[in-house]
């Protein structure tokens, strides 16, 4: 039964619907959350097969350092001492392997720095300068605390002079103001994965701020993300007066000053004060009933970013560490080029040949966390064409499921040739995700991977934030903040801080 009115109606629990409800639920404030399947959590949830927990959206966290966002987050929360990280190799905590080498990236970025230059001693004046750039950015967007803010870098340009330079840069556009050869310029982007495009199309500062924000500390929830959720959860459903509901999407959004009210697909209608959306802004905007949408409308036609094909093994009786895996992750690039690796993806659907981002979440927990006594979990992913699968699927579902199997198998072929010799033999679960799956399951648009595209239009002066046309519509998420659990939770921060 619904209360009559709340004072905050949460669309969507993703990790930013999730966080911005706890926090608000904590200062005593009325929530109804509103989800649209029948799970909680969104890319950060947890699916559960055979003794073995797999999280679609969280690779790693940075941030989680004192006197940085998640610290702050957890201590508002009083949960400092019930969730806690582990922390990844300070050696190395991403590898990346190009044809010939492996280069491990450390914590600190002077250590990154001097890794390279002793690998090529010739190109020390640039390396240096590069990592002096990437550092000044990182100091600039610190000043916002990591959400740029239009008003206050216009007013105080002096102290974010590196910003307004670099604004429309892209990464590859300052690889290319140096001399570089080929394979350190793989090395150099070659985590930009993480940001779904590649260095040509990928903003430099959104590249900038993500390497020097892990090199600065990369952690993973010690029991694992479905704890992590599981104890927002509890802050939410512990507070008077405020639930959360699943399976019910909402279709429709009414805006009023006082008596606004959110229309559910199952036309029930649930009023509050304020709405916070942790669905897509463009989507959000187009649910909005019986109000004008003034020039705000054009901010929102932006580009989405790629999306992924991912395949979870749960591996029975295996020590990983046995098999050369650690307390990191490895971006397995087969190929010299990172645009060249990323457009044989998009334009030929290379697959053979695809980048490769590999995972082991059981190594980086505590142990027997998510997978069995003497098991382990592995995941394996790469960014693809959404349309590719779209239309496979539309077209001709046989052939679809076919391709689907057949990429499934070249990623275990591949950590076969690679890594585990006979792995087949230690797959107890194998769970095969493609972006069709995804969009089904999440309802994100073309099953994006991190919102908004991370390229210059949108990582600008000029990005969406939790503003909205109406006083009492607010936006949460990764396109409206930053992407990943530190990224949206630093923005539910923000937003948090202006609600109360």
């Amino acid at each position: 039964m619904f209360k009559k009115k709340y004072d905050f109606i949460v669309i969507g629990s993703g990790i930013g619907g999730l966080s911005i409800a706890a926090l608000l639920a904590n200062k005593e404030k009325s929530i109804c959350l509103i989800e649209g399947n029948k799970f909680i959590g969104g890319y950060s949830s947890t699916i559960q097969v055979k003794g073995y927990s797999f999280t679609h959206g969280v690779k790693y966290l940075y941030g989680c350092g004192p006197q940085n966002p998640i610290a702050r987050f957890l201590k508002e929360l009083n949960l400092e001492k019930k969730i806690k990280f582990n922390s990844f190799s300070q050696d190395c905590y991403d590898l990346i392997h190009i044809p010939g080498k492996d280069v491990r990236i450390p914590f600190g970025v002077k250590k990154y720095r001097n890794r390279l230059i002793k690998l090529y001693p010739e190109h020390k004046e640039g390396l240096t300068k590069y990592f002096d750039t990437y550092e000044k950015i990182f100091k600039e967007l610190r000043l916002n605390k990591f959400l740029p803010d239009k008003k206050y870098i216009l007013l105080h340009p002096l102290k974010h002079r590196t910003l307004f330079k670099f604004e429309k840069t892209t990464t590859q556009e300052f690889l290319d103001s140096f001399d570089f050869p080929m394979d350190l310029e793989t090395i150099l982007a070659g985590q930009i994965g993480n940001l779904a495009l590649p260095p040509k199309e990928a903003s430099l500062i959104g590249h900038a701020g993500m390497v020097v924000f892990y090199c600065n500390g990369a952690h993973f929830p010690a029991k694992g993300m479905k704890h992590f959720n599981d104890e927002l959860v509890k802050i939410i459903s512990s507070c008077e007066d405020s639930e959360i509901v699943c399976n019910q999407f909402v279709k429709e959004i009414h805006i009023d000053r006082d008596n606004s009210y959110v229309v559910t697909e199952k036309d029930k209608k649930i009023y509050g004060r304020n709405i916070i959306s942790n669905i897509d802004p463009s989507q959000t905007l187009m649910m909005v009933k019986g109000a004008k949408k003034p020039k705000f409308e054009k901010a929102l036609k932006y580009k989405y970013s790629d999306t992924f094909f991912q395949v979870f093994l749960g591996l029975k009786d295996i020590d990983l560490k046995k098999y050369g895996f650690g307390k990191w992750n490895t971006w397995f690039h087969q190929d010299i080029g990172v645009n060249k690796e990323y457009y044989a993806l998009m334009k030929r659907n290379d697959f053979k040949h695809s980048v490769s981002f590999i995972g082991v979440p059981s190594i980086l927990t505590d142990k027997n966390m998510l997978a069995p006594p003497g098991c382990a979990t592995m995941e394996i992913i790469t960014i693809v064409n959404y349309h590719y699968f779209k239309k496979l699927y539309e077209k001709d579902r046989k052939k679809y499921n076919s391709i689907k199997r057949q990429i499934a198998e070249l990623f275990i072929d591949f950590l076969e040739k690679h890594y585990i010799p006979n792995i087949r033999e230690y797959i107890e679960v194998k769970e095969v995700w493609s972006p069709i799956d995804i969009e089904k399951t999440f309802r994100t648009v073309k099953a994006n991977m991190v919102g908004s595209a991370f390229n210059t239009d949108n990582i600008s002066l000029d990005r969406i934030t939790w503003k909205t046309p109406f006083k009492n519509l607010f936006f949460i998420g990764a396109t409206s903040t930053m992407p990943g659990i530190t990224g949206i939770i630093t923005g539910s921060l923000r937003l948090y801080d202006e609600l109360i």
